[in-house]
């Protein structure tokens, strides 16, 4: 779990992203200390649910709407580390620490500033793209 002291420990490079989530139901396919965000992640298990994930992305173009916030950016870089292309179309991140900025997505995908509301351009983009899947992740809180 992600509290003041973890947090830290990430932004320095301390904390294996393994750490980040107690629920011990989750596919546990990232091991590896993140000591810059920069780099590879390398699936190093032979989970049977990993392996699965990784053939159903790896190779594959997606789309994510929102890949700028926090969940966003965590997904995107989930489907980098199975191989994934990611096309991310959200507003522009916000400045300093965002998740987005800290794992460098935007050197790392293809990424257009873009409120979904603009449906001609969101129309152009999916039509370039050519997606395989869609993850709808853009919103605004209330």
């Amino acid at each position: 779990m992600i509290n003041g002291h973890n947090r830290e420990r990430l932004l320095r490079g301390n904390l294996s992203r393994r750490m980040i989530t107690s629920d011990p139901s989750c596919i546990p396919i990232l091991h590896r200390t993140v000591p810059s965000f920069e780099g590879s992640v390398t699936i190093t298990r032979n989970d049977p649910a990993a392996e699965l994930l990784r053939r159903a992305y790896l190779g594959r173009t997606v789309l994510v709407t929102g890949h700028t916030g926090f969940k966003g950016a965590w997904l995107t870089e989930w489907l980098l580390v199975l191989g994934a292309r990611v096309v991310g179309v959200a507003l522009p991140p916000p400045d300093g620490e965002a998740l987005f900025n800290l794992l460098r997505l935007r050197e790392r995908i293809e990424h257009h500033d873009l409120d979904v509301r603009d449906g001609d351009r969101l129309k152009e983009i999916v039509h370039a793209a050519a997606p395989d899947y869609v993850f709808h992740l853009a919103a605004q809180s209330l």
